[in-house]
């Protein structure tokens, strides 16, 4: 027969076992009811967004922006300040136009063209840097088309904090789904407000976080990606409310991983639902242009009139005079062909 001391040590046995197992299912239970409370608050803050992007079918916004660049810690480049005005277009389908003009505002050339154009209409990419200045014939209009495989990172950026706003579901950017972000914390202090904390994951190592604040409609107030442990980006938005569009972006800071640059912005007007022309997102090149498609690796001069000349890989390689590719054909300034003649 067991001994006291022994059915002691086994009634302490199953006492213990019986505490496990209850404190197993309250851990069970409570992140059960953790992960069923943060799949309700993400479906509250996509249904947010959703209504916003719905109502907001169109966008005209203007704001001052100042880049800062750090000096080169090599001393090749001195620390600068620029200022620009920036004219974004946002369409019902996530197309995008944005126009830069240096401030203070200047004619670049005798045309007037404006200093840089960047859209997207849904399909194809299009970026146009007007011709600055002509000395010894060096410079001129360059422009470039690509698909939608990749993004155009440096202007996704300037025009971050109204994507995030109006179009967070949008493709090729910012593309959040409720597949690919999840609520990693519910309250948060971010620039003194309670924030709720997203992340997004997909395939490349990059990593999105997110800061939502739930009192001013989940909007997104702060935003950072980050490859490992290593940050490539961070943004700040103070919004303010708007009759039409709610709580909306009114002024927003963005600093680069190398410390050198930074970007501010200041709304100075915008419009919602304004019905926009068709071309608004397929700018024409103007002639004298020379794109570059990087989806098929080929430059062309365009000469006007639906009219370009396909400058081959050829003569780009061996260099040419910008002036006479108006006066000669595809091939012609290829270093064979001269040679020949």
């Amino acid at each position: 027969m067991p001994t006291s001391r022994q059915i002691l040590r086994r009634q302490l046995s199953c006492a213990v076992c019986l505490v496990s197992l209850v404190l197993a299912g309250t851990t069970q239970a409570e992140e059960t009811t953790d992960a069923a409370n943060k799949a309700e608050l993400l479906d509250k803050i996509f249904d947010a967004w959703t209504k916003r992007q719905q109502n907001t079918k169109t966008l005209q916004a203007t704001w001052q922006e100042t880049i800062f660049q750090a000096a080169d810690p090599a001393g090749d480049e001195p620390e600068q300040t620029k200022s620009q005005k920036l004219a974004f277009t946002l369409g019902p389908n996530g197309e995008t136009s944005l126009i830069s003009t240096p401030l203070p505002a200047a004619a670049d050339n005798a045309n007037g063209q404006v200093t840089e154009v960047s859209s997207f209409n849904g399909q194809r990419h299009f970026h146009f840097t007007s011709f600055v200045e002509n000395k010894k014939d060096e410079g001129w209009p360059i422009g470039s088309v690509w698909d939608t495989k990749a993004s155009d990172d440096a202007h996704a950026a300037q025009i971050r904090p109204w994507l995030l706003h109006l179009r967070p579901l949008g493709e090729p950017a910012p593309h959040l789904t409720r597949d690919n972000v999840k609520v990693v914390a519910t309250d948060v202090d971010f620039q003194g407000r309670r924030c709720i904390v997203l992340e997004r994951r997909d395939e490349t190592p990059r990593i999105g976080v997110f800061y939502v604040d739930p009192q001013r409609d989940y909007a997104i107030i702060g935003y950072h990606s980050q490859v490992g442990d290593r940050l490539t980006l961070t943004m700040t938005v103070t919004p303010t409310f708007d009759r039409q569009l709610g709580w909306r972006p009114a002024q927003w800071d963005c600093e680069f991983a190398n410390g050198r640059f930074k970007v501010s912005g200041v709304l100075l007007q915008c419009k919602v639902n304004v019905d926009l022309p068709p071309e608004t997102f397929t700018p024409d090149f103007p002639r004298g242009t020379i794109v570059f498609d990087k989806d098929k690796g080929l430059r062309s001069l365009i000469l006007g009139e639906g009219q370009r000349r396909i400058i081959t890989p050829e003569e780009s390689a061996g260099g040419f005079r910008y002036k006479d590719l108006f006066t000669t054909k595809s091939g012609d300034l290829a270093p064979a062909k001269r040679r020949g003649q």
